[in-house]
């Protein structure tokens, strides 16, 4: 080794890596969500939390950050 940091990679192979890292992400995300919609203690958090938002009682948290200081 000549002491670079650095490796070649072929540029198909790099696209190949690149496009897998964007499947795993889609699939994590995707995994994810069923796992949420599938846990019902989850679900009524997300409901409660929209109710809340709906009736006002959540505020942004910019108004939150500048009323805090």
């Amino acid at each position: 080794m000549n002491g670079s940091q650095q490796i070649t990679l072929p540029k198909k192979l790099f696209f190949s890596m690149y496009e897998a890292c964007q499947k795993w992400e889609q699939f994590r995300d995707e995994l994810e969500d069923f796992l949420l919609s599938e846990n019902e203690t989850e679900i009524k958090k997300i409901r409660k939390s929209r109710q809340e938002h709906l009736a006002g009682k959540i505020k942004n948290i910019d108004v939150l950050k500048k009323a805090l200081g």
